[in-house]
Parts: C-alpha cells; sequence; structure tokens
C-alpha cells in the first residue's frame, strides 16, 4: 500500500527525517513509536503529502507520489482518511455534518442518504444517538472515534492515525484500540498509527516501527520487539531515561 524510501526531510533548515525506509503492507496495521518530538507525526503529514519531503520516493499503490503537484494528488488523498491527535472536528457543526462532510461534498449523496450512512457509521463506532450533538457535548473519547467515523466515511483504502489514544483513559483506550484492529479485520484496511503507547502497539500492530532522531533504528513483529536485545529499543520499552538514545 505504502513504501518509503530514501526520505529526507527539512524544514525550516533543520533535518527532520534522514534516510527514512518504511513499507505498510496492503490489510495490515504498521505502527511507528517513539519519543516525543523525534518526527513521527511529522513523519505521517510528509508521506501523506500534507508537508513536502526533500529527496527520496513514496509509493502509494506502486506510485511515486513524492513530488507530484497538488492537481495530481487529488485521487490520492481521497483514497487516505486521517485520524488527528485531537479529532480536529468542527466545532461550529454537529456530528451528523462532521461525519458527512465528505460524504455531501465528495460523493455528493442527498441528505438522506449522508444521515442513513451517518448513523451505520456512529453505530459501528459504538456511538448511535450522538448525531445531533456538537463536539463540545461530547468527552474526549468520544470525539475521537467520531474523528474515526468521519475518517473512514469515504471508504479509504488507508487509514492514517496520529497518536490516537493521547489523553484517554486505559478503558477508552482500550475502545480506540479495538476499533483499529476492526478496520483490519471487518473492513480490510490498511492502517499506519503513530504513538508512543507501547500496550496500543502490541495490541494493534503487524509491524512496529521505531523511530529516533528522524531515523528509523528497529523494525519488527510486536513479539520481536518485546524480545529485542537491541539496547537502545530495550530502553525505549523498559522507560529508563539514562541519557539520550544513540542512533
Amino acid at each position: 500500500m505504502i513504501e518509503v524510501k530514501n526520505l529526507y526531510t527539512i524544514l525550516s533548515g533543520k533535518v527532520i527525517h534522514k534516510n527514512i525506509h518504511l513499507k505498510a503492507e496492503k490489510g495490515k496495521t504498521t505502527v511507528i513509536i517513539g519519543r516525543s518530538g523525534c518526527g513521527k507525526s511529522v513523519f505521517l503529514k510528509v508521506m501523506t503529502r500534507l508537508l513536502n519531503p526533500y529527496s527520496g520516493q513514496i509509493f502509494f499503490e506502486k506510485k511515486d507520489i513524492a513530488f507530484l503537484k497538488e492537481k495530481d494528488l487529488i485521487p490520492v488523498r481521497l483514497k487516505i482518511g486521517f485520524v488527528f491527535q485531537g479529532a480536529a472536528l468542527f466545532d461550529s457543526m454537529n456530528i451528523y455534518d462532521n461525519v458527512g462532510f465528505a460524504l455531501k461534498r465528495i460523493q455528493k449523496m442527498s441528505d438522506k442518504e449522508v444521515e442513513k450512512k451517518t448513523d451505520e457509521l456512529l453505530e459501528w463506532v459504538g456511538l448511535r444517538g450522538v448525531g445531533n450533538a456538537y463536539p463540545a457535548e461530547l468527552s474526549g473519547g468520544m470525539r475521537k472515534r467520531v474523528g474515526i467515523a468521519r475518517a473512514i466515511a469515504n471508504e479509504p483504502e488507508l487509514v492514517v492515525f496520529d497518536e490516537p489514544t493521547t489523553g484517554l483513559d486505559p478503558i477508552m483506550t482500550d475502545v480506540v484500540d479495538n476499533l483499529i484492529n476492526k478496520l483490519k479485520q471487518e473492513k480490510n484496511m490498511t492502517s499506519i498509527v503513530v504513538t508512543h503507547d507501547l500496550k496500543s502497539a502490541y495490541k494493534t500492530a503487524d509491524s512496529i516501527y521505531m523511530m529516533e532522531a528522524g531515523s528509523i533504528m528497529g523494525q519488527g513483529t510486536p513479539e520481536e520487539f518485546k524480545n529485542s536485545r537491541d539496547e537502545r529499543i530495550q530502553q525505549f520499552i523498559n522507560g529508563k531515561a539514562e541519557g539520550p538514545i544513540k542512533v
């Protein structure tokens, strides 16, 4: 689904990513872990071309999109759903209008069709009956689930999650993790998840990449990460702050 090769990102004269290689297989969940500030969230924006890379290749369904012009990116972006860290809902719109945003503007569905589809999506994420509420009336976990419903409304092939469990309690974290797994199991969607929550990573990932200082320093299955003898990986897993992790 996505393959990144030799990616470098430079923003305001600062090197953010160095020679990144990453592959996300179709129908699987790829998780990127790492400490805050290591470049994970910026990587998602570069990978989906919300930001431009400095050099390298970004293959989406075998087509290099790294330096496509904006007009040529439109059909690519229609295949990607983005779940933002803070959900990024439109405060002035109720939940029906938030979830149905793409259905009205892209698929040109009628109001009746949008309402039916939105009801189905909200029920799928466990939020039946909240369509007339506004984001400010919902808890953080509910807003996050609305964000997921909105991200999959257009039936994308790839869903990208930026820190989906940040700020959530353990129970709601588990609910969100279960939804990520449901996307794979019931909808066969490919997911890429950025997180520093190891428990969530182990529960949802088919493959894990670890980023530090803008570079990939480890890759493997959850079991391989747990059993890794790399002291840098173990330092992160065990939460030891004995000096910086050496790349």
